[in-house]
């Protein structure tokens, strides 16, 4: 993600986290998605995409961790 990816996002405000009930505060853009981030750490806990009507849930974040770049490497066939 850029940097600035919650650009004229509205703010949710605060709100409880349903997993573990910590407190999280929240964004929302373009009727596209809502992002919440732990209030006292700023990790990201969740994201709410408004199309799907989905939400994926962090369950563990380390920022140090470097993934693999393999991993995003499109197959061939999406590249023809």
């Amino acid at each position: 993600l850029r940097q600035d990816f919650l650009a004229d996002a509205e703010p949710l405000g605060e709100s409880t986290y349903p997993r573990d009930g910590r407190k999280e505060c929240g964004w929302t853009k373009l009727d596209f998605i809502d992002y919440y981030v732990d209030y006292d750490t700023n990790e990201p806990t969740r994201w709410y995409f408004h199309s799907m009507k989905a939400t994926f849930e962090t369950i563990y974040y380390d920022a140090s961790t470097v993934p693999d770049p393999a991993l995003f490497v499109p197959p061939d066939y999406c590249l023809k």
